[in-house]
């Protein structure tokens, strides 16, 4: 082996070690699964931008867009299940520290209950009252084929979407057993499936309701496939009749509810900002506010990536008072989202409209103290999440949204206050300012918590 050869490969074990001594397996199971997502985000993007090109082709500008609206509906499965996913998440991830087999199973059983309830009325709410909705009055169709295939197309996706809420607690718990590496591996499986079939559903002159539907069956195929493996893994969650409790219900319904209220002050705080300005100056004033906030968004987008697998490590830690490894991740990753957050602060206003002149074009470009703004949005978004997925994991979710709601209504009040006077940058200033505010607030939050938990750890000593 040469000089230079023998040289990288020292570097690398010394990092790879560090990174042992450092984090542990709790740390490695994260980075594992952090990649796979990584990699199932590449290949869904790579299958999407191909599926723009074969089926703007094949459906014709009209009936295209109503693919994509209704394809986007997927986007709701984060929020229709009400946030039981994720108390599903929760429970398993500290039933898992704990080597409770009795309380996993408890927690899965009870999460597919009740999120096959959510489904069944989902469906039967869709099939009852779907027929009589006059489906053009909302999609404005011009053809008559777009407008006969307007109902069939929209019940192909719910329906798609229905299955993937009982289904998709085999991700949950893959997440919360530190195996979520695997989740990936069947993303990107999915993303192929639903490929093949739209391409094959083509050749044979399928039309839209039927191209949906196999697009959607594809995503409900990979979460079948991920609870196959789910159930063939040593210790997998089994489901019992007898596990099914009112108790175990109500605990998930609680915590689901307050995970639910913190997804939607989250998505108002992101999504807020566009809607006022589109309100308050049109929607043609959105453009360069949006372009660039799309921009920045990929930065702390990538850190919520590499920091969601981190959130069932915490659960934990915590439940096995492991403070010393929480303090250490904590401080690894505020530190990645503050050197993120004043790289982008620094370098996005400077940079950014060059790149939207080459990108979009000149209406595009937003002058400099939007820019900023949009910038210190998103440095705040990245300690947001940095904070919360510390917090989540250690079940502190009032905490958050003692912050979270006041955050929001101060942000809503400042716009409407300085809209007027500064326009859409005002917007965009009040809400950085507030959600950069909130990161920091959760901050502290989080070493209030290390303090706690140590001070209660002293006594029991």
């Amino acid at each position: 082996m040469s000089q230079p050869a023998a040289s990288r490969s020292f570097l690398l074990q010394s990092a790879a070690a560090t990174f042992e001594q450092s984090f542990g397996r709790r740390g490695r199971a994260a980075a594992m699964t952090a990649l796979g997502n990584g990699g199932a985000k590449i290949v869904q993007f790579a299958v999407n931008l191909i599926l723009i090109r074969i089926t703007f082709r094949y459906l014709g500008a009209e009936e295209f867009g109503i693919w994509a609206t209704l394809t986007a509906f997927s986007l709701l499965a984060a929020f229709a299940d009400f946030g039981v996913g994720n108390g599903v998440l929760q429970g398993i991830a500290r039933a898992w520290a704990m080597g409770d087999e009795k309380r996993l199973s408890q927690v899965m059983t009870n999460g597919v209950v009740m999120l096959s309830g959510v489904a069944g009325v989902l469906v039967a709410a869709t099939f009852s009252v779907g027929p009589f909705v006059d489906w053009n009055a909302l999609f404005h169709a011009g053809s008559p084929d777009a407008q006969r295939n307007l109902w069939p197309s929209f019940a192909a996706v719910l329906v798609c979407l229905a299955l993937s809420l009982p289904l998709g607690l085999a991700q949950k718990y893959n997440l919360g057993v530190q195996r979520g590496a695997a989740n990936g591996l069947w993303l990107m499986v999915g993303s192929v499936l639903s490929l093949a079939g739209v391409w094959l559903g083509m050749e044979w002159k399928w039309r839209m309701p039927a191209l949906l539907l196999t697009y959607g069956a594809g995503q409900v195929a990979a979460l079948a496939l991920t609870w196959v493996d789910m159930l063939l893994h040593r210790g997998g969650a089994k489901l019992h009749r007898a596990a099914v409790s009112v108790a175990e219900g109500k605990r998930l319904a609680s915590a689901g509810s307050q995970y639910f209220a913190l997804q939607l002050l989250t998505a108002g705080m992101m999504q807020l900002p566009a809607l006022f300005i589109a309100w308050r100056f049109g929607v043609a004033a959105v453009a360069p506010y949006a372009v660039a906030n799309r921009i920045a968004a990929m930065v702390p987008m990538a850190l919520s990536l590499a920091m969601q697998p981190l959130w069932p490590a915490y659960a934990e830690a915590h439940v096995r008072g492991d403070y010393a490894w929480m303090k250490r991740t904590f401080r690894f990753s505020i530190t990645a989202a503050g050197i993120a957050g004043m790289l982008l602060v620094s370098v996005f206003p400077l940079a950014m409209p060059v790149l939207a002149h080459w990108w979009v074009g000149a209406e595009a470009v937003a002058g400099g103290w939007l820019l900023l703004s949009v910038a210190i949005f998103a440095a705040g978004l990245g300690l947001h999440s940095a904070t919360s997925t510390c917090l989540n994991g250690c079940g502190r979710l009032r905490a958050q949204f003692v912050c979270q709601l006041p955050a929001l209504a101060i942000g809503l009040a400042g716009a409407w206050t300085l809209a007027p006077r500064y326009g859409i940058t005002g917007i965009a200033a009040v809400f950085g300012v507030c959600e950069l505010a909130l990161g920091l607030l959760q901050m502290v939050q989080v070493r209030q918590l290390f303090q706690t938990e140590a001070e209660s750890a002293a006594v029991r000593t």
